[in-house]
């Protein structure tokens, strides 16, 4: 919040025609005087009373005013200013965000290069005062990845377009319940690999993401210092048209999802917490006949997932966190590498898939921070059923990530990263795809 101080000050400055501050460490010139050629002159150049600085009390008024409207307000702005760039040794999916390996000839892999700044990030939070015993709080945040996920030209690259993160509020009902609405990250994985790539791990062990819900929360003590939370709640069953028909297969069976989570958290060393969770969902999905051209009729099938999420502090500045989950029809939920389920003749075959990640972070520095990681995504190879080779071999069945990356913050609020990423996934013709990727980022936060 502090760190916008100064610009909003500056824009309120120029709306309201105020003077502009004079810029620190700069020297003014001195001033113009005449010769001294006589008495009078001499007397003239006498020290003279320096009248105030009327620009710089202008700037702190405006930046006064500005603080003080922001406080009563309730708002608060933050983000960062981001630059991506990375090089791959195979094509990825989807390049600047690398999901998996695309299927490629052997021996033809193609290394490619992408630079970019559509993670840069925009948000607001908005705190209201307690009104009895009610308190509300709202978020909203934004990036520019609205067309990052899809096949694009080189004009669509240079033009990013803003896609909405979270859009969400909260009530909180005195000290142990809430309930939360609003566009948000789900409830029952709420974990992510601490990658450079932003992909966060979805399709390389990790799942979840972000969808529209209405969740009910509580907390209360579990002895000492201990703490319990649990979350249940009903969320848009974002999916994908895997069977072409022009509408999202979870929205086309008529009923939302299901979401719930337990979790406690302890400390364990010093105020560093160990916590343990678990959590799972459960929907429906549904498959047109007159879509897919295969089936007799309609097919709805569940959709359903079970997660263990852990962090375990070790030292002051030494943790390990991760998730390992199982379940079927994931593809809306970023993991069986997007694959929900494969037809076979008349039948539905849902894809099965289970995986894992974990993260090993050590800060051996205020200013430093390492991590090294490994995930797995693999879907069950005897749930790929499609009798058509052609899309048979495009059938992803493993996906492996290695990866390590270190950060400097060189500034207040800026940093430096550099990552090595290694992918593996296979395919159902059993010829896994390889790609080396290293990644660097500057980022400044505010």
């Amino acid at each position: 919040m502090k760190r916008l101080i100064p610009l909003a000050g500056w824009l309120l400055a120029a709306i309201l025609g105020l003077p502009a501050p004079q810029v620190a460490g700069q020297i003014p010139p001195p001033p113009e005087t005449a010769p001294a050629t006589a008495p009078e002159a001499a007397a003239s150049a006498a020290p003279q009373a320096v009248p105030p600085d009327k620009s710089s009390t202008s700037f702190a008024d405006a930046t006064r005013k500005v603080t003080e409207t922001l406080e009563q307000l309730g708002i608060e702005f933050y983000g960062h200013f981001r630059l991506d760039m990375a090089h791959d040794s195979a094509r990825t999916q989807f390049g600047d965000t690398a999901f998996y390996v695309q299927h490629y000839r052997a021996g033809q892999a193609d290394d490619e290069i992408n630079i970019h700044a559509r993670h840069s990030r925009l948000g607001l939070n908005w705190r209201g005062p307690e009104i009895e015993g009610v308190k509300a709080f709202g978020n909203i945040e934004i990036d520019f990845l609205g067309k990052a996920l899809q096949p694009n030209t080189e004009t669509q690259e240079l033009q990013a377009t803003p896609r909405l993160r979270h859009a969400y509020m909260q009530f909180a009902f005195g000290k142990h319940w809430s309930l939360l609405a609003g566009h948000t990250s789900d409830t029952f994985a709420p974990l992510n690999m601490k990658k450079l790539n932003t992909l966060v791990g979805w399709g390389q062990g990790n799942l979840g993401f972000r969808r529209p819900q209405l969740t009910g929360i509580t907390r209360f003590g579990g002895g000492g210092e201990s703490v319990w939370t649990a979350k249940l709640g009903l969320a848009r069953p974002l999916a994908t048209d895997q069977d072409g028909g022009g509408n999202d297969d979870g929205e086309d069976a008529g009923y939302p999802d299901v979401q719930g989570h337990i979790g406690f958290a302890v400390p364990l060393v010093g105020k560093e917490k160990l916590q343990l969770g678990v959590g799972g969902f459960v929907g429906w999905r549904e498959v047109d006949a007159t879509a897919s051209n295969r089936l007799p009729r309609d097919r709805r099938y569940t959709a359903c997932a079970a997660c263990l999420d852990f962090v375990i502090p070790i030292l002051q500045n030494l943790s390990v966190c991760g998730e390992v989950w199982w379940g079927r029809g994931l593809d809306g939920y970023r993991a069986a590498i997007w694959q929900g389920y494969s037809l076979d003749g008349p039948d539905v075959s849902v894809i099965r898939a289970w995986g894992a990640f974990a993260n090993l972070e050590f800060k051996p520095h205020k200013r430093w921070r390492l991590v090294a990681g490994a995930g797995m995504d693999d879907p069950e190879n005897e749930d790929f059923t499609d009798p058509n080779p052609a899309r048979a071999t495009k059938d992803r069945t493993r996906n492996v990530t290695l990866f390590g990356n270190v950060v400097y913050n060189f500034y207040k609020g800026a940093s430096v990263g550099l990552e090595y990423d290694y992918m593996n996934t296979d395919y159902v013709e059993r010829r896994n795809r390889v790609n080396h990727r290293v990644q660097a980022t500057v980022m400044l936060k505010f």
